[in-house]
């Protein structure tokens, strides 16, 4: 959870953190697409959140970060990238049960949307 209440405020300043290659950029990227999302700016938030999932400094950070891309992912329906290939990635790299579950569950439902596949 962001630790202040004003998105707009930490999105400025965590704008100015974000781009450099430590740990404190991979943390700042993380939280700049939890506040993209909470603005509404899911788009800013997908490519935060990628950003943060290419870091090895933090795993757990690594992981939360790939877990929203990847729903994220499947829910603005992506053009220019595979959302299957995302949604994959994140089972095959990631062990988290409940995640997983999540995941599996979009899997699905792409699939059924994607190929009009009747159950």
């Amino acid at each position: 959870n962001i630790f202040i209440s004003d998105y707009k405020d930490a999105i400025y300043y965590l704008e100015k953190v974000d781009g450099l290659s430590d740990s404190l950029s991979q943390f700042a990227s993380y939280y700049l697409g939890k506040a993209y999302v909470e603005t509404g700016e899911k788009n800013f938030a997908l490519q935060a959140f990628n950003n943060s999932s290419f870091y090895n400094f933090d795993m757990e950070l690594k992981e939360e970060a790939l877990f929203n891309y990847a729903k994220l992912s499947y829910e603005l329906d992506l053009p220019f990238d595979n959302v299957l290939d995302i949604l994959q990635n994140y089972l095959s790299t990631f062990n988290n049960t409940e995640h997983k579950k999540v995941i599996n569950n979009l899997i699905i439902l792409y699939l059924i949307l994607k190929f009009k596949i009747r159950l």
